[in-house]
């Protein structure tokens, strides 16, 4: 069950980002941990980065768009977890996954996390922009010309 009076421990951290490495309802179960009024930041200059100021926000700006560039959901696999409570600071790479334009979409993700009550409050998330950038331009630049002819 979401939320954790304990302290803060890597295995507790693990056990939230398994629900990553899986798919559908896996990814639902991660969203359980998220705060309704998440602050969550994309760093960078592409299509995806900006400031998310709620779960509802992130979900549909982000992981929605970027999820309709890819031929499955995306799936990671955690590399390592830093711990410094309330702050954990976790990296992954995506693995499985392909873009919709048919290469592998193998993203490496930073994701510095500060956890309250054993739920996600804030996250500043740090990814390959460019690979971002392809997924999403290749994706909307096709479904734009289907709409054309």
């Amino acid at each position: 069950m979401p939320g954790s009076d304990g302290p803060l421990t890597k295995e507790y951290v693990r056990s939230v980002f398994q629900y990553l490495e899986g798919s559908g309802m896996e990814h639902d179960k991660f969203g359980d941990y998220l705060v309704d009024d998440l602050s969550w930041t994309i760093q960078g200059t592409h299509p995806l980065a900006g400031h998310y100021k709620s779960k509802k926000a992130f979900q549909e700006g982000a992981l929605k768009r970027i999820g309709q560039c890819l031929k499955s959901p995306l799936t990671t696999k955690v590399s390592s977890i830093l711990l410094d409570a309330p702050w954990a600071v976790v990296e992954m790479t995506a693995h499985g996954v392909e873009a919709r334009a048919g290469w592998p979409y193998n993203n490496k993700y930073c994701w510095v996390c500060r956890f309250e009550k054993g739920m996600i409050a804030e996250v500043r998330a740090y990814l390959d922009g460019v690979m971002v950038t392809r997924a999403i331009s290749e994706h909307e630049s096709s479904r734009t010309r289907g709409l054309a002819e």
